[in-house]
């Protein structure tokens, strides 16, 4: 069909100009994936210790089964058990680095619309003023999802897997010696 409307002489054209295209788009996609885990590395590198903060929106979401407390003491559980140190409230300090989880749920007809952001914000110095400290985002992940009857069960998995993202990001940087 494609032959039949383009003419037999411009499919080898159009192929061929397509392919140095399709290998440069991929060579660039490389070299921003090998760039990002790069900054990952160095963001992760070194971590002693993290906060956990959890944040579910609206309120109202808490009530219908997404309780803040639950998504966080899962999230700082799966932590310890690959080894990272979570900071208990008490201990956290101006400073101390803070793994923040952000669900924002919208309700709608047999469930919700989703959005989670994952995100370690630490205080950093700023190259060209280093006595001006501040806090930044070091690495961030997130989706967005459609819940069905099992709402909780659909944002707990997601949650999970991307906390996985970082998790297996900070192993690499730190391996158990």
């Amino acid at each position: 069909m494609l032959k039949a409307l383009l003419g037999i002489s411009l499919v080898p054209a159009i192929l061929a100009g397509a392919v140095p295209r399709q290998q440069e788009a991929t060579q660039a996609e490389q070299a921003a994936r090998l760039l990002q885990e790069d900054l990952n590395r160095k963001a992760f590198e070194g971590l002693p210790a993290l906060g956990v903060d959890v944040l579910v929106y609206p309120p109202e979401a808490q009530r219908e089964g997404f309780p803040a407390e639950t998504f966080k003491t899962d999230v700082q559980l799966r932590l310890r058990q690959n080894g990272l140190r979570v900071l208990e409230d008490f201990e956290l300090e101006p400073h101390s680095p803070l793994l923040k989880v952000s669900i924002l749920l919208l309700k709608r007809e047999g469930g919700y619309v989703y959005r989670f952001d994952i995100e370690l914000s630490e205080r950093v110095a700023l190259v060209r003023k280093p006595a001006g400290v501040l806090l930044a985002t070091t690495w961030h992940d997130g989706a967005v999802g459609i819940t069905g009857k099992d709402r909780y069960s659909a944002v707990r998995d997601g949650v999970r897997e991307y906390l996985d993202r970082f998790i297996n990001q900070y192993l690499a940087a730190n391996p158990k010696r």
